[in-house]
């Protein structure tokens, strides 16, 4: 019974092996990683966007905006895996915003299309603690 259960058991992991690897493989060359786990931490209105994987030979930089406004930088080219956008949601704590974490290759010649993700939205006045 061993016998048959070993062949089932590695096709299962093989391909959960294979993406893992290739994962490491990527971080290694420097490939960016879209942002993981966006979550807002506010206490007071001051407001920290924390988010995963720390990036290797990459970069992220954060963007918000509330309403139908533009897009905002803040915390350009960064390899921290978190951002205070206080001074942001500070000016009106009554908006809901908007943050994405933009994933910026070192070598932004060699990539067409940066990778970003969303997080949920954001009101100060309701969400922060």
């Amino acid at each position: 019974m061993a016998a048959l259960t070993r062949p089932l058991l590695l096709a299962a992991l093989g391909p959960t092996f294979l993406a893992c690897l290739l994962a490491q493989v990527a971080r290694a060359a420097g490939i960016p990683e879209k942002a993981v786990n966006l979550t807002w931490n506010s206490t007071n209105f001051k407001t920290i966007l924390k988010w995963e994987p720390k990036p290797v030979n990459y970069f992220y930089t954060v963007q918000i905006r509330s309403g139908s406004n533009d897009w905002k930088d803040k915390c350009n080219l960064t390899t921290d895996t978190e951002c205070d956008i206080t001074e942001e949601i500070v000016q009106d704590v009554y908006q809901t915003y908007e943050a994405r974490v933009l994933s910026v290759p070192q070598n932004k010649t060699k990539w067409k299309e940066v990778l970003f993700s969303n997080a949920t939205k954001f009101t100060p006045y309701q969400e922060s603690k």
